[in-house]
């Protein structure tokens, strides 16, 4: 019986065969054992092939192969690595990995321990690097720190202080149990003033569909009385599409003072002070979130005696049929009108004649 060996870089590209072993064998219809050494050059290659031929005709049948390092054969082991591995401790399946053991080690390749897991579950660490670290509130409050800023909430899930960078600037700053802050500590000192906190204010409005009602400046509103109309029917009642629901966020620059600074949405101080009162269709960086553009109606309006015509009515009065008798009662509607993301308003009014 010959035994030969081969370096493999994978399991069917053979790279080197190593020396051939020889046996005579010991008995027929026994098992036997046999042990043989294959000393294994430098090699990168990552598989050894073992074959088994006979120099004769016959059968031979090979149970129970165990390959180990060094130079001492060893009593053969269950090779079921699973069953060894749950016999020390370690249960493995394809949703979770379980340790049972009251000390929990992981070493690097120097022998460092750089994690312990004791039996009470504290963990003892040199880093430990997260988004998000967060305490569970049990009825007590809780901590969570996330991009640079540590937050302690009560047990309302409310901020009550709040610790970290704003604006570029480390603050420290308390709030009471709703969330509305009451003073700030920071370079400057205390106040409740000095710090403009950047931010995207969430406003609802009624946008007019440019696919129904392609309106490119005012006059295309009050010239339109099927537009009118909808603008002032029954609360609540858009009529098909004309009108539709939309969600617009007003971004504020952040100011320390006077001076305006860069924030978590603005990379510069230029780009806050340049996205400073426009609108946009959703929360991101203003350098590369589009501006919002288009008419958009305020949700509400209500009627009122203007008692003198308003200087926005000069833009486009000619465009009405009749003029706004402006001291009978009437119902207003502000339109935000958005170019490039900055406000302008305009009223229009209910009791238009056309």
């Amino acid at each position: 019986m010959k035994i030969n060996a081969c370096l493999n870089k994978t399991m069917n590209t053979r790279v080197q065969w190593l020396p051939e072993q020889a046996f005579v064998l010991l008995s027929n219809s026994e098992w036997n054992q046999y042990t043989f050494q294959i000393e294994v050059p430098e090699t990168t290659c990552p598989y050894l092939e073992i074959s088994i031929r006979l120099v004769r005709n016959g059968e031979v049948r090979v149970k129970d192969i165990q390959l180990e390092e060094g130079t001492v054969a060893t009593a053969w082991k269950d090779p079921d690595t699973k069953e060894a591995l749950k016999n020390a401790g370690l249960h493995i399946d394809l949703e979770k990995f379980i340790a049972t053991t009251d000390n929990f080690v992981i070493r690097n390749s120097k022998g460092e321990e750089n994690l312990l897991v004791d039996e009470h579950g504290m963990v003892n660490a040199k880093l430990i690097k997260a988004r998000t670290l967060e305490t569970l509130n049990q009825g007590r409050g809780s901590v969570r720190a996330e991009n640079g800023v540590l937050e302690v909430l009560n047990p309302q899930g409310k901020v009550n202080i709040r610790f970290g960078l704003v604006n570029g600037l480390v603050v420290l700053a308390y709030y009471d149990n709703s969330g509305k802050l009451l003073y700030t500590l920071g370079p400057d000192g205390m106040s409740a003033r000095d710090i403009t906190e950047e931010k995207f204010l969430e406003k609802s409005f009624a946008e007019i569909n440019p696919t129904i009602y392609p309106v490119a400046k005012m006059e295309d509103i009050v010239s339109n009385g099927s537009l009118m109309r909808a603008l002032f029917a029954r609360k609540g009642s858009h009529t098909g599409n004309a009108l539709r629901d939309v969600i617009l966020y007003q971004y504020t620059a952040g100011r320390v003072g006077n001076e305006v600074v860069r924030g978590l949405w603005a990379d510069t101080p230029s780009q806050a002070l340049g996205a400073n009162g426009r609108y946009f269709p959703r929360i991101g960086n203003v350098a590369s979130t589009p501006y919002a553009r288009g008419f958009f109606a305020e949700e509400s309006y209500a009627m009122e005696l203007i008692g003198a015509v308003p200087q926005d009515y000069s833009r486009y009065e000619r465009y009405y049929a009749v003029k706004v008798n402006f001291n009978q009662g009437s119902f207003k509607r502000r339109i935000l009108v958005l170019l490039d993301g900055l406000p302008a308003t305009v009223e229009v009014y209910s009791n238009t004649i056309y």
